[in-house]
């Protein structure tokens, strides 16, 4: 991510629920950790994380940032998160 310092990074995952932004940030080198927010946290329905909700949260983010046009990418080990 170094070699492209315009992409913003955003992240998604479960580990927000435990740990602050800034504790997320932390866990990178303050290059990129500057570039780093996260996700809105969305309540589970009984206790279940939904299915494709990660896309929801990424989407949700995007239309609070006003970057709704913008390109993106998700880097993601849960297929069922997305549609």
């Amino acid at each position: 991510m170094q070699s492209f310092p315009a992409v913003e990074i955003v992240i998604s995952s479960i580990w927000r629920y435990d740990f602050s932004l800034d504790q997320l940030r932390a866990r990178f080198s303050l290059d990129i950790a500057a570039r780093i927010d996260a996700t809105p946290q969305t309540e589970r329905v009984n206790g279940k994380y939904l299915p494709a909700r990660r896309e929801g949260e990424i989407l949700d983010w995007f239309a609070a940032s006003g970057c709704q046009n913008v390109p993106w990418i998700a880097l993601d080990d849960a297929a069922w998160q997305f549609q």
